[in-house]
């Protein structure tokens, strides 16, 4: 690393400089040049933060994630689709430090029970949402044997999915037939409420 001081990293308009020299704590590292603080102490003040106040970061994390949901997921299925390999590996790598398997359908499946089985009330409130949407977005002249049939005849291992989303973010569609379609439940799980074209 450069040794540089404080002054000539603030010219040079450097997020952080290095001086080489021991910080009070005993760290020989880079210091922001904003405060000339050590980062290793700022670092570890953090994650001593976070171990003695792990509600109040879990509740941080949770406001940001739903603020930033739509960048957060887009964001992650573009890296994963660019690189598949790459993902995959990760996947793998966890599991082996973790010494257990990716998680079988079955166990998803036992873990979405016992998560509805908790927050039932939610479930329940979501659940009425979706029926309201649904008959809110039914115009007269759709055609209820045709959207019975998708339905009815939903082939095992598909979803009925609406092309148009009902609660499209840019867009929404009706719940008539001309708007439905069948997709194997994993691409309609990854489509969420999406308008991905005919």
């Amino acid at each position: 690393m450069k040794i540089i001081t404080r002054k000539k990293a603030i010219e040079l308009d450097l997020k952080r400089y290095f001086t080489g020299n021991p910080c009070p704590h005993g760290h020989v590292d880079s210091r922001y040049t904003s405060n000339g603080h050590c980062t290793a102490c700022l670092s570890a003040n953090s994650k001593r933060w976070a171990k003695n106040n792990r509600g109040a970061k879990n509740a941080y994390a949770r406001v940001w994630g739903r603020a930033n949901r739509d960048k957060t997921n887009a964001g992650g299925q573009a890296w994963r689709e660019a690189n598949r390999e790459k993902s995959r590996e990760s996947s793998r790598r966890w599991a082996r430090i973790n010494e257990q398997k990716p998680p079988t359908p079955e166990k998803k499946r036992e873990y979405n029970k016992r998560w509805s089985d908790k927050n039932r009330g939610l479930v329940n409130h979501l659940t009425a949402k979706r029926r309201a949407d649904k008959a809110l977005r039914t115009p007269l002249y759709a055609n209820p044997e045709a959207i019975k049939f998708f339905y009815e005849f939903c082939p095992k291992g598909c979803h009925v999915d609406h092309i148009i989303p009902l609660r499209g973010k840019n867009i929404s569609g009706f719940h008539i037939e001309t708007n439905l379609q069948w997709l194997p439940a994993s691409k309609n799980l990854k489509k969420s409420n999406k308008f991905t074209g005919y």
